[in-house]
């Protein structure tokens, strides 16, 4: 199971940074932001999922940085940068971790259970 969620994790990375940097082809009926926060959310989600024994605000971090990454090679890819967006990006990292936190802290020290019930 774990090594289906680090695939999951690692293709959504991939495909998040290729629905990012590419031109923009059609528009999405929902707020830019919202898309921005619930990515983000879902990456954290999973990178939480997949790497239960790493500490949430190192997980965090390395999103924030991706994200950040992101908003700055942008323009490179005809795209518009903006903080506003890695702000976004922020707030749905912040709210899932918050949830695996106390996820976590509910479940118990051992957060293997998360992904891996003992048998």
């Amino acid at each position: 199971m774990r090594a289906f969620l680090i695939a999951l994790f690692w293709s959504v990375v991939l495909a998040t940074l290729y629905a990012t940097l590419r031109p923009l082809l059609v528009h999405v009926p929902v707020s830019d932001k919202t898309q921005h926060a619930v990515t983000f959310g879902v990456l954290m989600l999973l990178a939480g999922s997949a790497y239960p024994r790493v500490r949430l605000g190192w997980l965090a971090a390395a999103l924030a940085v991706f994200g950040a990454l992101i908003e700055i090679l942008q323009p490179y890819f005809h795209r518009d940068r903006d903080v506003h967006d890695w702000i976004a990006d922020c707030i749905g990292i912040l709210i899932v971790v918050a949830l695996l936190w106390l996820l976590r802290r509910w479940l118990g020290s051992d957060s293997r259970h998360l992904v891996e019930p003992e048998l």
